[in-house]
């Protein structure tokens, strides 16, 4: 069974208590807005704690932040670095004037790389669902039938994590499955899924087959 926090997309409040909970974990991936939001959360404890600082003139409420704060920061940056597939050491580059923040603003935007990678599972599913069937969508678009079954399906496996309405993804699968033939694509979901899963997942797709009706609402509306 799927962990439930992946049941619905990610919001402000599971971020940062994310972002808390993994604060001495350095490996793993951080989502886009998962990071985002834990670290707008820090930059407005941050200015708190700046502000009482110098109003009261009691620097234990700076350090009260770093305390808290600090390290889970630290931790969510590399994550989102890993999310990209870019090693946590990128972080240093920080430390060059002017040019290293910038450059870690521009990683720190990247989209997350689809399914796994060498630091992992992706941690937003939604996200994961959202991105791949944008680019199914696209392949299709391009009569790339073959690419486009890898990423319909991995949309319907995050968008199944995520809680997400997935009849439209199955019945784009299902028309797929017509115009690439059965041999090929079992070929493509194998490669895409592997070993049993794949088997599991032909016999999702062709049950769908019999609700499919037409190919005008293939893909519902995000």
């Amino acid at each position: 069974m799927h962990d439930e926090r992946w049941r619905r997309p990610m919001k402000p409040h599971i971020a940062v208590q994310q972002g808390f909970r993994r604060t001495f974990s350095w490996s793993g991936r951080t989502s886009r807005s998962e990071y985002w939001w834990f670290a707008l959360s820090s930059w407005l404890a941050f200015a708190l704690c700046l502000s009482l600082t110098m109003t009261l003139e009691n620097v234990a409420f700076f350090l009260s932040w770093i305390l808290i704060f600090i390290i889970p920061t630290l931790g969510a940056a590399v994550r989102r670095l890993h999310d990209s597939d870019h090693s946590g050491g990128w972080w240093f580059i920080g430390f060059v004037p002017y040019l290293g923040a910038l450059v870690l603003l521009v990683f720190y935007c990247l989209p997350s790389t689809l399914g796994l990678n060498r630091y992992g599972s992706p941690s937003d599913a939604a996200a994961q669902a959202k991105l791949a069937r944008r680019l199914g969508r696209s392949y299709e678009k391009h009569d790339k039938v073959y690419l486009a079954v890898g990423y319909t399906a991995l949309s319907v496996i995050f968008g199944t994590e995520a809680g997400k309405n997935i009849d439209g993804d199955m019945a784009v699968l299902a028309r797929q499955r017509e115009v690439l033939g059965e041999l090929a694509f079992r070929q493509r979901l194998c490669e895409v899924l592997g070993g049993p899963d794949a088997e599991t997942f032909i016999r999702m797709v062709a049950d769908s087959h019999s609700q499919l009706t037409s190919t005008s609402d293939a893909y519902p509306g995000e």
